[in-house]
This record gives structure tokens, sequence and C-alpha cells, in this order.
């Protein structure tokens, strides 16, 4: 897998000299409690192990996970996770808090959906946010994400479960969106 350049990020694939900034950043409740798969705490181990999963066949099977650097620092990190359905991954993302208002995570869900159809051949990505989590509402309205429903899932850092609503995208709706269309023109 190699990186991906935006804008203003480089999206690559984690490495082990990533983990004390993941653990600094995860470590944060505030970021933690909107992560369904995260504990809290959440140490410096737990990023190691988090990053070593990665680098196996069996994690690059299951998910798609880059870091996001801003002019070689981590800001944040964002993933397609495959296994629910042939042809479609769920994709996630979250920033660190000193860079939370900036935009990353709009810029790294753009990068997912245009490489998750174009790069990978999906024929539909999904997404999900907890409901008390309007940040992450917002940066989904932005692309047209097609609401399909709520549920219940678990949050391990809350140790609870925690309603979320979905939204789902095939590549036929992405195409017809306006900010596709612009990107794809220049």
């Amino acid at each position: 897998m190699s990186e991906i350049r935006t804008a203003r990020l480089v999206l690559r694939p984690p490495v082990l000299a990533d983990a004390p900034d993941v653990a600094s950043y995860v470590g944060d409740f505030d970021i933690a409690r909107m992560l369904a798969r995260v504990p809290h705490p959440y140490a410096l181990a737990d990023a190691q192990w988090w990053i070593g999963t990665q680098a196996t066949p069996e994690g690059l099977a299951k998910e798609r996970v880059f870091v996001a650097l801003r002019e070689g620092a981590l800001v944040g990190a964002c993933s397609h996770l495959f296994g629910k359905r042939a042809g479609s991954a769920e994709i996630g993302y979250w920033v660190g808090k000193p860079h939370w208002g900036q935009g990353y995570c709009t810029e790294m869900t753009r990068t997912l959906i245009r490489d998750g159809f174009a790069t990978l051949g999906l024929d539909a990505i999904t997404v999900s946010h907890m409901i008390d989590n309007a940040a992450s509402a917002a940066v989904i309205a932005k692309f047209g994400f097609r609401p399909t429903g709520r549920r219940q899932i678990s949050c391990t850092a809350r140790g609870c479960e925690v309603e979320v609503r979905t939204y789902a995208m095939s590549r036929a709706e992405a195409e017809a969106m306006p900010w596709w269309i612009t990107a794809t023109q220049k």
C-alpha cells in the first residue's frame, strides 16, 4: 500500500514510530469515546499493538489504515474497514484535538471516498457516527451520504452501548456529487 497525497496531507500506512503520537491523541477521552473499538485509558502499548496488527496479512484483509501527516507531523488517522459486505467498506477517521476545526476530517473523508471507488473498485461506502458526535455528522453531511438508519454498537472506551446513525453511498451517487465532479475536472 502506497501513500496518498492530498492538498495538505500525506496519508501513509502507520509505522511503530507513530505510536507515541497515536497514543497521545487517542488516549484523550474526548477522542476515544467517539471510537467504537478503542479502550480508555489508551497507552503506548495499545498504539504499538494496533500498528503491529496493520502489518499482518489478516490485518490488511480487514482494514486499510492510513495515518495523516501535515508537514511531517501526525494529525490523525483514517481507514477503510472491510468485511460487512463484498465490494463495500466502512470509512472511519479521527483527528488529534490540537488539529480539530481545520478541515482534516473532511480532507481525509474525501480522499477515502475517491480512493475506495477509484483504486479499490468498491461499489458502496458506508459511514456512521455516534449520535452525540456533531462534528462527524457535519463531515458526513458535506458528502451527501444517504441515511440508512440507526443501530446500537458497543463503545469500549465508554463501557456501554451507544446509538449510531448510519449512512451509505454508491459509486454512482458519489460520481453525481458536485464535489466529485469539481475534483474530476481539475
